[in-house]
């Protein structure tokens, strides 16, 4: 059985969330947690809104 990638992800942001809200830590740090993660899946894509932090020296 194939699962929507959007259900997945939304759960996978709603388990972050909650375990962020348990260890007392604040709405900023699951945001960041978030971001990295929508990252992550643009790069295994190829849809990466963010550019690499430095480059190649051979660039």
């Amino acid at each position: 059985m194939m699962v929507e990638k959007d259900v997945v992800i939304n759960k996978i942001i709603k388990l972050i969330v909650d375990e962020m809200e348990e260890e007392g830590k604040g709405n900023l740090t699951a945001l960041y947690t978030i971001g990295v993660l929508k990252e992550a899946i643009g790069r295994v894509e190829g849809t990466a809104l963010m550019t690499p932090a430095r480059k190649s020296i051979r660039d």
